[in-house]
């Protein structure tokens, strides 16, 4: 199965980057290109976004790889420098 995956190297504690990513209603705020998040995320759990149609729909799809750098850039600096 295709898959989209971006990352970045952050210079902060674990604590630190899961206490920005566990604030799903701050996402929208710091770039993540995240308009909303629903549910909730805590530390130790993995993020898993699955799409059983991915496989069917993947040729009409727009590039998320753009989408995806975004996020891990924008946690990046959040949790960096809190901007």
């Amino acid at each position: 199965m295709r898959f989209y995956e971006a990352s970045s190297m952050i210079t902060s504690s674990p604590e630190a980057v899961w206490a920005v990513l566990a604030d799903g209603d701050a996402w929208p705020s710091w770039g993540s290109g995240v308009e909303r998040l629903e549910g909730q995320i805590a530390p130790g759990e993995k993020i898993t976004v699955p799409s059983p149609l991915l496989g069917l729909i993947w040729r009409s799809m727009p590039d998320l790889g753009l989408s995806f750098e975004q996020f891990a850039q924008g946690l990046k600096r959040r949790v960096e420098t809190g901007a």
